[in-house]
């Protein structure tokens, strides 16, 4: 994200984030239990074949939290679900639910790490998505220059670019790369990106990439891959016994997966499309394909509901979009085209364009003893918030 232009003038504090978890803080706010606190039980009746509990984690992805809590239920993580996913290096809250487990199964869990809040029989399952938003609380260590607070703060007029953040494009920062392949047809590249690109990972993983890059035995890698790299495993299994059989390796993967890849790919556009707008100053204009949506009750953008003023909504591209002018260039310099969103030998690649707000709001924003607080609506990221602070 260092290219992508600041919104705010003013010269950042500097400083450091999430020099341990509980420097950073996120508290869910669910359309179904309402505003969740860490370290806050919530008492809740209900009735149905589905447990929703609050789930409160620390140095785990979600994703892990799942996996561990499935592993102690003795069921599928299939079964597990949650809205959305919340940071690693943090100290989070959120709503989760297990089909087919009652409250007090869930609430008589013990594992380290995780902490059950509450529990309680829903009808209903959870889907991504079903999160309002978040509350963040985040100390920044060694800030430099905390004068300079209100003053960006008002050049942002509590609003920020509503770019995706970092960590939705992997610890190799390659996650979009690979999308762009799979967009493109180039299957063998998406997968060799997956296995052989580095970053930041533990020295294991980045040695086992460099091998196999290059000596291209992927018989041979197995055994160099660590056990935790199980969907590189999966891939690298396939390509020993069928090692042209790209688009077969990839389907041995979880169908999630190389979708997740494209969305990458699909959020890199966007990032690009606002960073275009912000440089060209225009960010707060209707261009073709985009409208105005009104605020609901916490002060989010509500998408849903267009208005004749308010938050420029603007658009993930997707198959079935009418690209405007700045998307053209986009796309042109890209080397990439709408119809390319219609994966016809991989279907369940293909993806439709969708909405999303051009700017977020930073709503309950607070400052004191080097502590930020303030809520963002859900989709929007913590860490491209505090950038406009930082700007390290």
């Amino acid at each position: 994200m260092d290219d992508l232009p600041y919104l705010s003038r003013t010269i950042g504090i500097g400083g450091t984030l999430k020099n341990s978890p509980e420097d950073f803080l996120v508290e869910e706010i669910s359309p179904y239990a309402g505003e969740l606190r860490i370290n806050s039980p919530l008492k809740r009746e209900g009735k149905g074949k589905n447990c929703h509990f609050v789930l409160q984690k620390r140095m785990l992805t979600t994703s892990e939290a799942l996996v561990q809590i499935s592993h102690a239920l003795g069921i599928s993580k299939s079964r597990m679900s949650v809205g959305g996913q919340k940071d690693k290096n943090a100290l989070t809250v959120q709503l989760a639910c297990a089909q087919g487990t009652s409250p007090s199964q869930i609430l008589a869990l013990r594992i380290p790490n995780i902490q059950i809040l509450g529990a309680w029989g829903s009808p209903s399952q959870l889907k991504i998505g079903d999160v309002t938003g978040n509350k963040f609380t985040i100390k920044v260590h060694n800030c430099k220059k905390p004068a300079s607070i209100p003053k960006i703060l008002k050049e942002l007029s509590s609003m920020f670019p509503n770019y995706f953040g970092p960590q939705r494009f992997g610890m190799r920062h390659n996650t979009h790369k690979i999308g762009k392949f799979l967009l493109q047809g180039k299957f063998r590249q998406a997968v060799l990106s997956y296995l052989t690109d580095t970053g930041e990972e533990r020295p294991d993983f980045t040695n086992a990439r460099k091998e196999l890059a290059e000596s291209g035995d992927y018989a041979s890698a197995i055994k160099n891959f660590p056990p935790p790299l199980t969907h590189e495993r999966t891939l690298l299994a396939h390509l020993a016994e069928f090692p042209y059989d790209y688009v077969g390796a990839l389907h041995k993967l979880p169908n999630k997966l190389p979708l997740l890849f494209v969305n990458a790919y699909q959020s890199h556009l966007f990032n690009e499309y606002l960073s275009l707008r912000i440089k060209k100053k225009n960010y707060n204009e209707l261009l073709d394909g985009e409208y105005f949506c009104s605020t609901n009750e916490y002060g989010f953008p509500d998408i849903s509901k267009k208005s004749s003023s308010g938050f420029v909504v603007a658009k993930l591209l997707g198959f079935d979009s009418v690209p405007n002018e700045f998307e053209k260039e986009i796309l042109a310099f890209e080397e990439i085209s709408i119809s390319d969103f219609k994966v016809k030998s991989f279907p369940s690649l293909s993806l439709s364009g969708s909405p999303r707000a051009l700017l977020s709001p930073l709503t309950n924003f607070s400052f004191k003893e080097n502590v930020f607080s303030f809520s963002l609506p859900s989709g929007s990221y913590a860490t491209s918030a505090m950038r406009e602070f930082l700007k390290n």
